[in-house]
């Protein structure tokens, strides 16, 4: 039986480990936290995340987590400082050119840089540049 809710500190799953660096639990083929999720919650909708809100990753405290997008976990990571690779903190490409709102064209999680862009299809527009001439 899953206890649904009351307690305030992260309660570890028995079942975590370490992978990699980062803990992790299992159960069957789907992490602990999802199944106790599922028994206080009901089914998880496809493509639907488990989030923590205490960013402790083998936490089931039911209170800690909450259903959100694969983006909604991305937003929520940057929010609290935890985007490990650094790209989120800089402040131009690398050819220079500032990210501003304007200038950047975002896509998936990536920034690109429309001016970069503009600059590589002028020197494909004799070929026909199909692939950047929508910016």
């Amino acid at each position: 039986m899953v206890y649904c809710g009351g307690v305030t500190d992260c309660i570890i799953s028995p079942l975590a480990r370490y992978k990699v660096g980062l803990p992790y639990a299992k159960k069957g083929n789907t992490t602990h936290h999802r199944v106790v999720f599922e028994e206080c919650h009901g089914p998880i909708p496809d493509g639907m995340y488990v989030c923590h809100t205490c960013d402790n990753p083998p936490c089931i405290n039911i209170d800690h987590l909450f259903l959100g997008t694969p983006r909604d976990n991305m937003l929520d990571k940057v929010a609290k400082g935890r985007h490990s690779n650094g790209n989120d903190r800089k402040t131009h490409c690398k050819r220079g050119h500032e990210f501003t709102e304007e200038n950047t064209r975002m896509e998936g999680h990536r920034r690109r840089c429309r001016q970069c862009e503009r600059d590589r299809c002028h020197t494909c527009r004799s070929r026909d540049c199909d692939t950047h001439r929508v910016l």
